[in-house]
C-alpha cells in the first residue's frame, strides 16, 4: 500500500471560509423528466451531454437543451463521454444494455464487442480521442477501445474494485479511482502506458473523482459518504498528499486549467480552486451533486452541475462565466547545444486561445529578430511539447525568447535563454546512451554543476564535475529515462 502525507487543515491549503461572488445558476429548460442525473460531460461551451435515472440523455447544443432516449432504454445511465458530436458513449445498468455508442446516425449496443457479459454496470467512460476510449465498471472490469478492437485491461486491478471514475490526459496518463470495500478502502490506480494498472494510493476514504492539468499535477476527491467529511488530494512531485478536508463528501472534480478547478459533492457542496487555495462557492442547492463539467471555448465557459432533483427541483443547472487566465501556462523553456546547433525545447501545461509561438533571437550586442514561427495547440489542458533547431549559429553569446500570440493578437513573452556557442564554451556531452554498466560518462570543457532528474521532475543526483571526462555511478537509479541539466542545456539519457 502506498503511503501518503497528511497535512492539517490548519497548516496547509485551507478551504477558506469565505464565499466568492456566486455564479448565476440557471436550471435546464425544459426540466429533464428524470429526477436524478448521474453524469455530465462538456466537449466545449456549445456541446454538452448529461445522463440519469431513466435512460434518457439531455443534450446542450449551444442554445437549447433537448432530451432523447438512446435505444428506448429506461434504466439508469451512469456515464457519458463524447469524442466529438458524432461519437458519443453512454453506459449504465441492466444486463445486455450496459454500453451504447452514437455513431453519427444511430445508437449501437456494444455489449458483444466488449465481452461485457452477465450483470453489473458501466460506471465511468473516458477517452482522449475517438480511437482511445476507456470504460470501467463493476467487479473491477476495465475495457479499452483502440479504434478497431475492444480489449480487457484488468491487469493490476483488484477484482473487488468498484470504480467511481476513469480519467486521463493522454494515452499514457490514464487513472481509475474508486474503492474495494468499506469506508476506508479508497484506491487510486494509474495505467503504466503498456499493460498494467499500478496502485498509487490506498487505505483512504473512497475516492470518487479525479482530474488534472498534466501528468504531474493531478487532483482527486472523495469521502466516506453522506454528510461525513470529504477529502481533496493532490499529486505533486510523485506523491499524493491530503490537501484539505471539507464538510461533505465530494463526488466529482473538473477544471478548465490548473488555476480554475471545481469540486462538487453532497448537500450542494461546491468548492473552487483559484490556483492558490480552495474556497467555498455557493451552488444554490441542498441536494447532492454527482458531477460537474466545464465546457470551454476560449475564455467563455459553461459550468454544469448534475445531481439529485425532484418534481419541483431541477437536477441539472448551468452557469456561464468568463475566466481571466494567462493564455499559456509554461512548464519549461530549455536548450541543448551539440557543438553545432542549438535545439530549443519548450513545454506548456495549458493553452487558451493560442495561435502561434514566435521564436526571437539576438546576439549579445544585436537587436531581437524573428527566428521562426511555430503553430500553437490552440485550446488544451494537456501537456504539449514543442521544439525548434537553430542550425549552426555563429560562435558567441546568443539570447532566445518566445513571443506567444493569441488568436485575438494579444501576446506575452517567455523567459529569456542565454546560450554560448563556438569557442566560448562547449556543451556538456554524454558518452554511451543508453548508459553502460551503470557508469554515466560526461565530457566537459569547463567545470560544471549538473543535476539529474526523473521524468516526474524530482532531483535525484546533484554534482560538481571538473573539466574533462567524468564517470558518475548511477546504479542507484532504476531502469528508465532521465534528464541531465547543466548550465549549457539539458539532455535525456536512458538506463
Amino acid at each position: 500500500m502506498k503511503k501518503f502525507l497528511h497535512f492539517s487543515l490548519y497548516s496547509c491549503l485551507l478551504l477558506a471560509p469565505v464565499f466568492l461572488k456566486a455564479q448565476v445558476w440557471a436550471p435546464v429548460s425544459p426540466q429533464p423528466s428524470q429526477q436524478v442525473m448521474w453524469d455530465v460531460f462538456a466537449l466545449n461551451a456549445t456541446n454538452a451531454w448529461a445522463v440519469g435515472n431513466s435512460g434518457k440523455m439531455v443534450r446542450w447544443n449551444g442554445s437549447t437543451w433537448t432530451e432523447s432516449e438512446p435505444l428506448g432504454i429506461n434504466s439508469q445511465r451512469f456515464a457519458v463521454w463524447a469524442a466529438d458530436v458524432n461519437t458519443i458513449y453512454v453506459g449504465g445498468v441492466t444486463t445486455g444494455n450496459q454500453l451504447h455508442r452514437f455513431n453519427g446516425t444511430s445508437w449501437e449496443n456494444l455489449l458483444s464487442p466488449t465481452n461485457w457479459f452477465g450483470s453489473g454496470s458501466i460506471r465511468s467512460i473516458w477517452g482522449t480521442a475517438a480511437n482511445n476510449v476507456w470504460v470501467a465498471g463493476s467487479s473491477g472490469r476495465i475495457f479499452h477501445w483502440n479504434g478497431s478492437t475492444w480489449t480487457a485491461r484488468n491487469a493490476g486491478i483488484n477484482p473487488a474494485f468498484s470504480p467511481s471514475r476513469i480519467w486521463g490526459t493522454n494515452a499514457a496518463n490514464m487513472w481509475a479511482v474508486g474503492a474495494t470495500g468499506g469506508a476506508n478502502t479508497g484506491v487510486i490506480y494509474k495505467w503504466n502506458g503498456v499493460d498494467t494498472w499500478v496502485e498509487q494510493l490506498s487505505g483512504v476514504p473512497t475516492v470518487k473523482g479525479i482530474w488534472g492539468s498534466s501528468a504531474t499535477n493531478m487532483w482527486a476527491v472523495g469521502g466516506t459518504g453522506g454528510s461525513n467529511p470529504g477529502q481533496i488530494y493532490r499529486l505533486s512531485g510523485g506523491t499524493w498528499t491530503l490537501q484539505t478536508t471539507t464538510t461533505y463528501t465530494l463526488n466529482h472534480i473538473y477544471g478548465s486549467n490548473s488555476s480554475n478547478i471545481w469540486a462538487a459533492g453532497n448537500s450542494g457542496a461546491l468548492h473552487y480552486y483559484n490556483g492558490t487555495s480552495w474556497v467555498i462557492q455557493a451552488s444554490g442547492r441542498t441536494d447532492h451533486i454527482y458531477a460537474v463539467a466545464v465546457g470551454k471555448t476560449g475564455s467563455n465557459n459553461r459550468l454544469i452541475l448534475a445531481g439529485e432533483g425532484s418534481a419541483s427541483v431541477n437536477p441539472l443547472v448551468t452557469a456561464t462565466m468568463t475566466i481571466s487566465t494567462l493564455p499559456v501556462t509554461w512548464k519549461d523553456f530549455t536548450y541543448q547545444y551539440n557543438r553545432k546547433d542549438v535545439l530549443l525545447n519548450w513545454t506548456t501545461l495549458a493553452e487558451i486561445n493560442t495561435d502561434r509561438f514566435e521564436l526571437e533571437h539576438k546576439y549579445e550586442a544585436g537587436e531581437w529578430t524573428l527566428l521562426s514561427v511555430v503553430a500553437a495547440a490552440g485550446n488544451t489542458v494537456r501537456e504539449t511539447a514543442y521544439t525548434y533547431k537553430h542550425e549552426s549559429p555563429a560562435a558567441g553569446k546568443h539570447y532566445y525568447r518566445i513571443r506567444q500570440v493569441d488568436l485575438d493578437g494579444k501576446s506575452t513573452y517567455s523567459k529569456t535563454l542565454y546560450a554560448l556557442t563556438g569557442n566560448d564554451k562547449q556543451a556538456l556531452r554524454i558518452g554511451a546512451n543508453p548508459v553502460k554498466n551503470n557508469q554515466l560518462q560526461l565530457d566537459s570543457e569547463a567545470n560544471e554543476q549538473i543535476s539529474i532528474f526523473d521524468l516526474q521532475g524530482r532531483e535525484l543526483i546533484k554534482r560538481n564535475i571538473p573539466a574533462g571526462r567524468t564517470f558518475i555511478d548511477v546504479s542507484q537509479l532504476k531502469a528508465g529515462t532521465y534528464v541531465l541539466v547543466s548550465s549549457t542545456g539539458t539532455v535525456k539519457f536512458v538506463l
